[in-house]
């Protein structure tokens, strides 16, 4: 027998009741705990793995790493890896069930800007030109829109897999136009020149949309044969963005006794990617005589081109 006096009554009793009313809290606590697991295993994702291998759009060699990107419907990262060399092949995760658009970008990250956590949107740009040593500082501050190596080249592939296990061979393609330019005969007091491009892009998208009207601005280097002739202004093989629009302003800036000359050409179409495109001129009694071609060997179909144009009157292709 328990011995209580009448305050020991009362307090014993508030024990009780407090016991009593805390019972259905610890098992509602306990129940919402399985719940919670429960809907967590409903609620995982299945996944499948995707191999990825990838192949070139001619015999020309692919920049490694290369880079591989898995973005959700509505554009967003779920899935990034690295191909690391050639002939070697990877799985990255994907959901099963789910429409995701796998992009590979073959691309220098020396030579382009490319985001670390993109978007379907997000836009790979070119770092400022790559220029001999020993060029002063005018041609640098000039130079831009263009690269002098690795031309990018990007493909994509929309899958939807319904199993553990798929595969998926993604053909990647040329993102940028070769552009190379020759002058010859110049006048002796030539100094300088330079190509100007107006409208083409300032960089490409994970989607493949090239981003923002901007201009290409490629500077021309004196070269001779051993012997010391057949001087000219070449640019080398250079790459730049494809361009908007229905057409083309390709500006040519020189200089002799006379000072600063330009002569402009209207080519009314677009540079477009994946085409090289040859510009040689010869200087000529005042005027600079320019004949033009297009020479895909591996990249795509042949365009001729053929004009003249001077420093007096515009030209229009």
């Amino acid at each position: 027998m328990i011995k209580v006096n009448g305050h020991g009554i009362l307090a014993y009793t508030a024990k009780v009741i407090a016991s009593l009313f805390m019972i259905p809290l610890v098992l509602a606590s306990c129940q919402k705990i399985n719940l919670d697991e429960e809907e967590e295993s409903e609620e995982k994702v299945s996944m499948s793995k995707v191999k990825i291998t990838t192949r070139a759009a001619g015999p020309s060699s692919l920049q490694y790493p290369i880079y591989i990107y898995g973005f959700s419907a509505s554009g967003g990262l779920v899935a990034y890896q690295e191909l690391k060399d050639e002939g070697s092949s990877l799985a990255i995760s994907l959901p099963t069930n789910a429409e995701t658009s796998l992009v590979a970008v073959s691309a220098d990250a020396g030579v382009y800007n490319i985001p670390s956590s993109p978007v379907s949107s997000s836009v790979i740009t070119m770092k400022a030109p790559q220029l001999p040593d020993g060029v002063n500082n005018s041609v640098v501050n000039n130079a831009k829109g263009y690269v002098t190596s690795n031309p990018i080249q990007i493909g994509s592939a929309n899958v939807q897999p319904t199993s553990d296990k798929a595969s998926v061979s993604i053909q990647l393609n040329y993102y940028v136009a070769s552009i190379s330019i020759c002058l010859s005969n110049m006048p002796t007091e030539c100094k300088g020149a330079y190509v100007s491009i107006q409208g083409t892009a300032s960089g490409i998208t994970f989607e493949g949309d090239i981003a923002q009207q901007s201009a290409s601005r490629i500077p021309l280097f004196k070269v001779s044969d051993e012997d010391g002739s057949n001087e000219r202004w070449e640019s080398g093989e250079v790459y730049v963005f494809p361009s908007f629009g229905t057409n083309t302003t390709i500006t040519i800036a020189f200089n002799d006794e006379g000072g600063e000359k330009f002569a402009s050409v209207n080519y009314l179409s677009t540079l477009k990617a994946g085409t090289p495109y040859i510009l040689n001129g010869t200087f000529s009694d005042g005027t600079l005589d320019v004949t033009g071609s297009v020479e895909p060997p591996t990249w795509g179909s042949p365009v001729s081109l053929d004009f003249t144009f001077n420093d007096k009157t515009g030209t229009t292709i």
